[in-house]
């Protein structure tokens, strides 16, 4: 039995959520629940559960301040909160577990999934503190990704990632001084997360960073040529998108 709080200063979010596990999950127990801004710090110190599912806007304060003022150690934390693009590709940087409102019920079920697998990596304060201070800040971009791998979470710097490539259900990381990283991932989650961040889709195998583009062979076969030497195949679907972003990011009239 995994035990949870529920902090949310909306109560209909709260019996919301509360409700979706009683019928769905009821390995999940909810043990606790607030919605007043003033106890929630003490709340989450007494009832010290497995899972936090905490709203990120509690009125006055936001989720963010009120990690920081409860005392370690925390619980799992699994954040909900209404659409906002910069606060998702945030989490989604940082391995950071997240539930958008509404609920979907099969979103819940992945997160539930997790938290059912006590093997499954759970962000640390650390990486919480770093995207809480990205949020902070409002960067314009981001500069690390978080990768997991069996031991924990790899934080490597966008600006050495060359590129990225796609074997089955797993992905390649490969970036400067001839480093290479595989997960369980697959790149298509990579390429929703990259977007606008100079990164382009060439083929279904293949993602690369621009910034480390050397040449591009528009022949009746197209290729390019990245920094490192490899030779790939623009896809002919990916083609006429590929040529776009590449005019944008060259400047090419």
């Amino acid at each position: 039995m995994i035990q949870a709080m529920i902090v949310d200063d909306e109560q209909y979010c709260i019996d919301s959520l509360k409700a979706k596990l009683q019928k769905y999950h009821p390995e999940i127990k909810v043990v606790a629940t607030e919605n007043k801004p003033n106890f929630m710090a003490s709340s989450i110190e007494k009832i010290k559960p497995d899972v936090l599912f905490l709203d990120i806007n509690l009125g006055p304060v936001t989720g963010f301040d009120l990690l920081e003022s409860v005392t370690p150690p925390l619980p799992k934390i699994v954040f909900t909160t209404a659409y906002d693009q910069y606060a998702i590709k945030a989490f989604k940087y940082n391995a950071i577990d997240y539930l958008l409102k509404p609920i979907d019920d099969e979103e819940l079920e992945t997160t539930v999934e997790k938290l059912r697998n006590t093997q499954s990596l759970w962000p640390d304060l650390n990486q919480i503190g770093k995207t809480i201070q990205q949020l902070k800040e409002k960067a314009t971009g981001f500069k690390k990704l978080a990768l997991p791998t069996l031991h924990g979470f790899e934080l490597i710097d966008l600006e050495e990632l060359i590129r990225l490539e796609a074997a089955s259900n797993y992905t390649h990381f490969y970036l400067l001084g001839d480093k290479k990283i595989t997960i369980s991932k697959t790149l298509k989650e990579y390429e929703d997360l990259l977007e606008g961040e100079g990164f382009a889709r060439i083929h279904q195998s293949h993602i690369i960073n621009m910034k480390f583009l050397k040449n591009f062979n528009k022949g009746k076969t197209a290729t390019v040529t990245m920094q490192d030497g490899v030779e790939l195949d623009v896809g002919a679907t990916r083609r006429q998108e590929f040529m776009l972003k590449f005019k944008e990011y060259f400047k090419v009239s």
